[in-house]
């Protein structure tokens, strides 16, 4: 079985640079239009089945690319973005210019981390990560292609979880794009990467191999930051 785990589009706060967590932020209409374009980009591919982050910019991202299919979808809290608590809404000019606030340290040294109270912790993130493929490897194992509408910290979540990377490796991979996908495969009992932060904007084909040397936790160790 394939996991397709695709990231939202483009919203008011991800063009103003501002760390969304678990804020309800709609998709802009450019990111509207991103959604259009990555339903263009999934459409040879046959859903089984479909989960989504219950925030509204994962719904309004799944609606075009399921439109017509009769795809069953759930939605699921456990898909979330991560939890910033008060600290949502400030700029990523501001954390960088403020290294001392709590919340840069997830972004900047994600291994010590210490999350404010009402945030959520790196281990916690990870934990609804790591239920999500339990649940997937208990309720899908059948099927052959899922696809899972989510955000970008949870899949960085999703791809250590996969290939067993520390905190410290949180961030390690491929620029992840507003409606980038990434493949996870569910074989004899164990998941496997498959694609990472395949850019569907940019014309690349989730189905198509990657050079090895593409992938941050394969490769020579790629540090390419995505905030939430």
């Amino acid at each position: 079985m394939k996991l397709f785990l695709l990231r939202h589009g483009q919203t008011d706060w991800n063009l103003q640079g501002r760390i969304q967590g678990q804020t309800d932020i709609p998709l802009n209409y450019a990111g509207k239009g991103m959604a259009l374009k990555a339903a263009a980009a999934l459409r040879d591919i046959p859903f089984d089945r479909a989960y989504c982050s219950s925030l509204t910019r994962t719904r309004e991202t799944l609606d075009p690319v399921l439109k017509g299919r009769g795809t069953p979808v759930f939605y699921r809290d456990l898909l979330k973005e991560i939890s910033f608590g008060e600290d949502e809404g400030v700029t990523f000019e501001e954390i960088k210019a403020h290294r001392e606030w709590s919340v840069a340290g997830f972004f900047f040294t994600p291994a010590s981390y210490v999350p404010r109270t009402g945030a959520e912790s790196v281990g916690a993130l990870r934990a609804r990560a790591r239920a999500f493929l339990d649940e997937l490897s208990l309720s899908c194992r059948h099927l052959n292609n899922v696809l899972a509408v989510t955000h970008g910290a949870f899949t960085h979540a999703t791809i250590c979880e996969v290939c067993n990377l520390p905190d410290a490796r949180f961030w390690e991979s491929r620029k992840m794009r507003n409606c980038s996908v990434t493949v996870v495969e569910l074989k004899d009992g164990h998941w496997s990467m498959e694609r990472e932060a395949v850019d569907l904007l940019g014309g690349e084909n989730p189905l198509a191999a990657l050079s090895p040397e593409l992938y941050g936790h394969q490769g020579a160790g790629m540090m390419k930051t995505t905030f939430p």
